[in-house]
C-alpha cells in the first residue's frame, strides 16, 4: 500500500539501516518518530532483528507498544491512521485480531476519502476476507473511488480486470489497460510494470 509519503530523514534512516549502521538508523528514526509514527515500528523492527543490541527484545517490545499507542491516538482524527489501525486489527498485527472492528475502521476511513482504505475495502468486498460478504458491486464502487485518487494498486487491479474480461472488445480493453498500467507503474506499482512488459 502506498501510505503517507516518507520524509528525507526517514529515507536516510532506511539507508543507514541497509548499510548496517543500526545506531545511526535508530538515532534518525527517533528524531522523526513523533511526526512519522512508522519510525517507532522501524525502531522496533531493528531491535527485533539485531539481538546484539543492548536490551534488544525489551526495546523492540517497548517501541512497538509506543507505535500502537500512537496509531490509536492518531486514528481518532486522521483517516489514514484509522485505516492503519483497521489493518492491524484485521491481521492481528501487534493487537488481538478483531475482524468486525477492523472492517468498521476501514469503512470509516474509506468514507472519509482515504484512498488506501478505499482500495483495501474494495479488495475485502472482492475476496470476502475480514468476515465481509463478497459483493462485486461494492468492490467496484470502492475501487472506482480509489482510482479517482490515482491509487496505484487500484489502477493495477482495474487494468487486470479489463484484461481478464472476455466480453470487452480486446483492442479497446488492452489500450485502456495499458494506460492504467502506465499510470500505476509511474506511481511505483512494480506489478503494473511487469504486466505492462507482457503486453
Amino acid at each position: 500500500m502506498p501510505g503517507k509519503p516518507k520524509s528525507a530523514k526517514f529515507k536516510s534512516a532506511e539507508i543507514a539501516y541497509e548499510a548496517d549502521d543500526v545506531e545511526e538508523a535508530i538515532r534518525l528514526f527517533k528524531e522523526i518518530a513523533l511526526d512519522e509514527p512508522e519510525a517507532y515500528r522501524e525502531i522496533s523492527f531493528i531491535y527485533k532483528h539485531c539481538p546484539e543490541l543492548p536490551s534488544a527484545q525489551d526495546e523492540s517490545e517497548k517501541y512497538f507498544q509506543i507505535y500502537i499507542e500512537r496509531i490509536e491516538s492518531l486514528s481518532v482524527k486522521d483517516p489514514y491512521y484509522k485505516f492503519v489501525l483497521g489493518t492491524m486489527l484485521e491481521y492481528g498485527d501487534g493487537l488481538k485480531a478483531d475482524p468486525q472492528r477492523a472492517f468498521d475502521l476501514i469503512c470509516q476511513a474509506a468514507e472519509d476519502d482515504e484512498a488506501d482504505a478505499q482500495e483495501h475495502l474494495s479488495f475485502l468486498y472482492e475476496s470476502g476476507q475480514c468476515g465481509v460478504e463478497p459483493d462485486e458491486q461494492m468492490s467496484r464502487y470502492w475501487l472506482r473511488r480509489a482510482i479517482a485518487h490515482n491509487h496505484p494498486d487500484a489502477l493495477y487491479r482495474e487494468a487486470a480486470i479489463l484484461l481478464s474480461n472476455k466480453t470487452l472488445k480486446q483492442g479497446d480493453a488492452v489500450a485502456r489497460a495499458k494506460a492504467l498500467l502506465s499510470r500505476a507503474a509511474s506511481l511505483g506499482n512494480w506489478r503494473a510494470q511487469g504486466l505492462l512488459d507482457t503486453l
